[in-house]
């Protein structure tokens, strides 16, 4: 059988070799352009469907937000309707029986002193006494509600007298 190779020129064996060797790499060249294309294809379509996904969770949770937001507006209403206009005629004890009542976390009145809000009535004895000045855009918002501008800090939900965010 050996002898067989023999009859072949040593050109037309190396001929014979380059081609294939030609073909195979031409082959695998092909087969990992299309895996890269493919995997490329399926990274497209991870990255699309997630894209997708946190664009529907965050209309999700902007909804929520002007829900909650919404809620918190009606229940400041409640709120300013059912106390005096005056907090030195609100006690603390009123707002923490109001709080439970409106089911809510807790209730604190700020009154202006110069550059600065400080709680002076609240369901909590730890916020009497404490500066909203380092509260960042909550201080702002507070500020331009009680200069009664619009409230305008670049967040959140501003209606009439009122902002959450």
């Amino acid at each position: 059988m050996f002898a067989s190779w023999d009859k072949f020129p040593l050109k037309t064996i190396l001929i014979f070799l380059i081609a294939i060797i030609s073909m195979n790499l031409a082959y695998f060249q092909h087969t990992k352009t299309l895996l890269i294309n493919h995997q490329q294809e399926k990274i497209s379509l991870v990255t699309s469907t997630i894209s997708s996904e946190m664009s529907k969770q965050n209309e999700v949770e902007a909804t929520y937000d002007d829900m909650l937001a919404h809620e918190l507006r009606t229940t400041s209403l409640v709120i300013q309707k059912t106390l005096d206009p005056d907090f030195h005629n609100v006690t603390n004890e009123q707002l923490v029986a109001l709080s439970k009542k409106l089911n809510i976390a807790g209730i604190t009145l700020f009154e202006r002193r110069d550059d600065d809000l400080i709680g002076v009535r609240s369901s909590d004895p730890k916020e009497v006494g404490a500066s909203s000045k380092t509260w960042g855009i909550v201080y702002s918002a507070q500020m331009q509600l009680t200069d009664r501008k619009s409230v305008d800090v670049g967040t959140g939900l501003t209606l009439e007298n009122f902002w959450s965010g």
